[in-house]
């Protein structure tokens, strides 16, 4: 599963954004929007220049090549050209974002990459500055504004050499809040990845992008911000609030800027199909959306399909859709289909894939699970599936643990040899082959695909079977209207020496339990009872799993456990089912 690959465009991201400053120049390189007005833009040469200024600043301040910088921004131009003045000086950055009410991530973040700087802009340096003084970790940072360096720093700079293997930035993971590590990327990984989706995707320089991701998260940041860059495109950026409170805001972008590329995580498809109205499709015109990427969490099947049943009526064709698999310690991509191809699908027999036997489902088959293809790798990145356990290679038609060789695979997590060791240098027990990264994804290849069927350590064995808990939650959600999309965590627990299964569930806010006081009622919510709910999911539960509920959980919605890229937590909400600390809805 590989491809021969082409040669890069450019041997670092210092280079590559001064030659595109050369060859653009003027050329509007992002425009922000607020409410679907251009707010203000940068072009080619001002991104150059504006980093420049960024980066003779870091050096006159003294912030040394190879330290460590936090970039605490929410998404925007600020962002950009900050990041790019952290590459010109050779300082490390690091994104993260500005906290809300609680900074235990931003914390540990700051105290695991040892920064001792931190770049923002002066409203948030007025906002929490002194909110965050007397935090460990924080309470030593020098808190600096980018949007008030002046413009007599440019012609200052003082430009160093990058070596392809030179440490740009840290990419923190999204796993808990005291111990996000940091992923190392060089110069060599960011190139390959950006030079494989721009050749995977067939992107021209012509092309216009949308994005409403975070750009403190790989697909966001080397998706939707250095791609464009190196292709030469033009990216039209949204704050992430706006998609979330209006996903129509994002097609709607894409319509009136006749974009040809744009992706988000699977969630975000599913948002669009249940939130924006037939009124508000008629104002829209998809034809021009070539590239429409999903990943950074599993792409599933249904959400394809109603995807673009739904707004094929706008335009949108079935072979715009570009399911992927990714993940930080790749940098992003790992595997993407051609271009002009609609999504592979393979449905398998669900018993079978229990014993982790890959059987194409027929007509006899009882019970059946459908995957989306995610494409093969490109160039010199290599997949492997391999027997979690053994380590050894697995056979034609087997599920395995999806293991990962090339120049997209980062150097390791900071400071953090052990786990380094175990994660980025394990070799095949059986050929010898490595060394590679083990992913914690689970899948199998067929006609030259990779299919997704789960992650590792979320597996849930009952009785010898594996169980997926997508599939559990998936099956869970659509057996009753009082339960979202996207919004569920199933998970096992031991319980009198047997594994058993809770799903802990959001309530959609239009209904309220008959069991919750009268007075924390808002009026015009639908009552419903818990047994009626607990009825319709262990009934389809049972039926479609072979599974029995040990406990329903319900809660509010919008308390479940979501990193901040929208994956749900389901470790996390297990320990807080295990503390008690659930907000339940039934007590």
């Amino acid at each position: 599963m590989s491809t021969n690959q082409p040669s890069p465009l450019f041997s670092n991201m210092v280079e590559m954004l001064q030659k595109q400053a050369e060859k653009y120049g003027d050329k509007k390189a992002f425009i922000y929007l607020v409410n679907g007005e251009t707010s203000h833009f940068l072009t080619y040469r001002e991104l150059d220049a504006r980093a420049r200024i960024v980066a003779s600043f870091l050096q006159k301040k003294g912030v040394a090549r190879g330290e460590r910088a936090l970039l605490v921004f929410p998404s925007g131009l600020d962002f950009i050209y900050t990041f790019f003045g952290c590459l010109y000086a050779g300082v490390i950055a690091v994104p993260a974002y500005p906290p809300n009410k609680h900074v235990d991530r931003l914390q540990a973040i700051a105290v695991d990459a040892k920064a001792n700087v931190a770049l923002t802009t002066s409203k948030i340096i007025k906002g929490m500055k002194t909110r965050l003084s007397s935090v460990r970790g924080l309470d030593g940072l020098e808190w600096l504004a980018s949007d008030e360096i002046t413009r007599t720093e440019e012609n200052r700079y003082d430009p160093i050499s990058i070596d392809q293997a030179e440490t740009a930035f840290l990419q923190y993971t999204s796993g808990s809040a005291g111990s996000p590590k940091g992923v190392v990327l060089n110069h060599t990984n960011l190139v390959s990845n950006v030079h494989m989706l721009h050749t995977g995707s067939q992107s021209e320089d012509s092309w216009t992008v949308v994005t409403w991701l975070p750009m403190y998260h790989d697909m966001g940041m080397i998706g939707t911000i250095l791609q464009p860059l190196y292709t030469g495109a033009t990216c039209i950026v949204m704050a992430p609030v706006e998609f979330l409170q209006k996903p129509y805001h994002w097609l709607k972008a894409l319509s009136d800027y006749r974009a040809e590329y744009s992706g988000a995580p699977n969630f975000a498809y599913d948002l669009c199909v249940a939130r924006i109205s037939d009124e508000q499709m008629k104002t829209l015109d998809l034809s021009h959306w070539k590239i429409a990427f999903s990943g950074a969490e599993p792409v599933r099947h249904h959400t394809v399909a109603r995807f673009i049943e739904k707004f094929s009526a706008c335009g949108f064709k079935p072979e715009s859709f570009y399911p992927t698999f990714g993940l930080a310690e790749t940098t992003l991509m790992v595997t993407g289909a051609g271009v002009e191809d609609p999504p592979r699908f393979h449905t398998v027999d669900a018993e079978a894939l229990k014993q982790d036997r890959v059987v194409a489902a027929d007509e006899t088959t009882k019970e059946t699970l459908t995957f989306v293809g995610c494409g093969h790798p490109w160039f010199d990145t290599q997949v492997r599936i391999v027997h979690p356990e053994t380590w050894e290679m697995c056979g034609e038609g087997e599920v395995g643990e999806i293991w990962v060789a090339g120049s997209i695979v980062a150097q390791g997590y900071w400071n953090r040899p052990d786990a380094t060791e175990e994660t980025f240098h394990v070799r095949i027990k059986d050929t010898g082959e490595g060394p590679f990264l083990r992913t914690g994804d689970l899948g199998y290849v067929h006609n030259g695909h990779l299919f997704i069927t789960g992650r590792l350590k979320e597996v849930i064995i009952i009785r010898g079977k594996n169980h997926y808990p997508q599939d559990l939650e998936f099956t869970a959600e659509q057996s009753h209207p009082a339960l979202i999309q996207n919004a569920s965590a199933a998970f096992s627990i031991l319980e009198k020496g047997e594994e058993r299964l809770v799903i802990v569930a959001e309530l959609n806010r239009h209904y309220h339990l008959d069991t919750e006081p009268p007075e924390t009622v808002h009026p015009g919510r639908l009552s419903l009872s818990k047994k009626e709910v607990l009825r319709s999911v262990r009934q389809s539960i049972s039926e479609c799993h072979e599974l029995q509920v040990y406990d329903l959980v319900l809660i509010p919605q919008g308390k479940m456990m979501k990193t901040s890229s929208g994956k749900i937590q389901r470790r996390a909400m297990k320990q807080a089912y295990l503390d008690r600390s659930l907000e339940r809805l039934d007590g």
